[in-house]
Parts: structure tokens; sequence; C-alpha cells
């Protein structure tokens, strides 16, 4: 889209987009978004996090192309997801927020217009998000043991949907979201600790939880992301089996500290926190490393974790 349909005003909306070596795909993040179809202006903020590749050179192209609408952060050494985004975030200037994932595709070129409109019309809507599909990297949808989750257009109570969230019975990807920059920021500067914490290893997480304990939050059935989860480099890949059980592991902490933290039961939880524990200490068991079952272990008694008859036997064995 040309930068004709933008002017100096303030943007109604930033964007987000985090990329790091992934020369690969991040033209195609980038172009789904000036794809989109507005009657308001929105920027692009790109947070580039000291690729090893071509990912930046890509980038500082269409920071030059489109100087109007994107602003790509100054290169630094790698810094991590988490001080990667909030970098970014304090870089916006939109009264909304959305984000795309350098990997990623938004696929619905009206979404950030419908899901503006929609804000504007119910200011007690802390965040919007809507469905996804997975795919691999040649953008084909692949069947990853992850349900697209077709929602049902609606309004809910925040409170009700954290609860769901964060015992991962309603999962939310924040690609699909678009959310008031000045509820998070607010809770940034009330509890920084437990949404900018390079601990999690995440952002979106945090992030959710403060938004669904701000106000409320509504969903949309249109599938609005192709999420990428064929990318070997990602941080969620199974290839390498080390930084597998490091995601695996700081996500399982984070949800365990968010619950505990806003008052979330672990009720109903159990199916998933026994999956988790047993996935992880068979991680620990194929690399033959002491060190990370016992930090399973370590987890698994301080929450109290329900936990399977093998599970139990591999905590022993590495005792």
């Amino acid at each position: 889209m040309a930068d004709t349909h933008l002017d100096a005003a303030r943007p109604a909306v930033s964007v987000l987009i985090l990329t790091y070596n992934q020369e690969g795909s991040i033209a195609r993040a980038i172009e789904s978004v000036l794809g989109q179809k507005t009657d308001f202006p929105f920027e692009i903020v790109i947070g580039e996090d000291g690729s090893a590749d071509g990912t930046r050179a890509v980038c500082e192209q269409y920071a030059r192309q489109h100087p109007q609408i994107i602003t790509l952060l100054p290169s630094a050494p790698n810094k991590g997801i988490v001080r990667n985004y909030f970098d970014a975030f304090r870089a916006a200037k939109g009264t909304y927020i959305s984000d795309c994932a350098g990997d990623d595709c938004w696929v619905d070129s009206s979404r950030m217009q419908m899901q503006k409109d929609f804000m504007d019309s119910h200011p007690d809507v802390a965040i919007h998000f809507g469905a996804w599909r997975n795919v691999d990297m040649g953008g084909l949808p692949v069947d990853y043991g992850l349900p697209m989750y077709a929602y049902q257009e609606g309004i809910a109570d925040g409170r009700s949907v954290l609860e769901r969230f964060i015992t991962h019975r309603l999962p939310i990807v924040l690609s699909t979201a678009l959310y008031r920059r000045k509820l998070l920021a607010e809770a940034l500067e009330a509890t920084p600790g437990m949404i900018e914490n390079e601990a999690f290893g995440c952002e979106d997480l945090p992030v959710c939880a403060a938004l669904l304990n701000s106000g409320s939050a509504a969903c949309s059935p249109t599938v609005m992301l192709d999420y990428n989860v064929g990318n070997p480099d990602s941080i969620t890949a199974a290839t390498n089996r080390h930084r597998a059980f490091e995601f695996h592991f700081r996500a399982l902490d984070c949800r365990l500290r968010l619950a505990q933290f806003y008052g979330v039961e672990l009720k109903g939880m159990e199916p998933y926190l026994r999956e988790q524990v047993r996935y992880m200490l068979s991680l620990a068991w194929q690399l033959r490393d002491r060190s990370l079952a016992r930090r399973v272990a370590n987890l698994v008694r301080e929450h109290r974790l329900p936990h399977d008859l093998k599970s139990r036997l591999l905590m022993l064995l590495y005792r």
C-alpha cells in the first residue's frame, strides 16, 4: 500500500515487528502489514535483534522505502526477545498496539481496520484477538497438534479469560491481537517485574495476562495470522533439544508465577502440567543432562505440580 494513505498525524496503531535471523521471511511479514487497508494512519516499529544474516539489510531497505511508516530501531548487540519487545513498545506512538513476528504473516488485509473500529466502539475492551493457522516455511497449513481456535465473536470478562489463558485452556497468539497501549504502559509502571522479566524468556504470556487483568476481552473467529511452526531457527523449534527445553521450562515457570501473582487456581491445568513435566524430563534424559532434570524436579516441588509415574521414575534416576 502506498504511503499516500498516511499523513503526519499521530498513528492510531503501532505494529511491532520483532525479528532475528529471519532473512528469508522478514519481507513477507513486513509486506503483510504494509498491505493493510485502513482509513487511519499507522506505523511499523521494527526491532531487529542483532541478526547474523541479512535480516537487517532487508529491514533497512524497507525503512528507506517507507520512511513515513517504518521506524527501524538502532542496531545493537542481541538483546533477546523480552528487551527487544519492550524497546519497540516504548518507541511506539500509537493508541493501539499490534505485532507480527518476523517469520509470521498477517493474512487478512482488513484485520487492523476491523479491530481498531471494534476497540473504538468498545472502550471497556483491553484486548481483541482472533484465530490463526499453523503453517510451514512455505506457507502451507500443517497439523502441529494445536487447534486454530475458531473463536466465537463476543466480549467476555477479562478475568474469566485470564484464568483460561493462564491454565492453557484458551491459547492466545499475541500476533492476532490489538490492545490499548495505555493499559500495558500503566501495568508496566505498577508491576514491571511481572511483565518485562527476562527470566520469563517470553513477552506474550505476561503481556496478555496484564491486559486481561485490566479490562474486558473480545475475540473474533476470523483467521488473522499464518503462524510459522516450521522455522528450524525458531526458539520454539524442537530440533535443538537444549533450546526446546529452555523454551518449555521458562514458559511453564512463567505461567506458574503469573497464576500465583494474579490468584489463578491451577485446577483444570493438570493434564497440561503432567504433559510438560514429562516432556522436559524426557528431553533431559535424551540429553543425559542431570542439571536439567534437577531444575524440573525443583519446579515440581516448588509448585507441587502433578506428575505421572514415568516422570517420578526419571526424577528418581537423576536424583
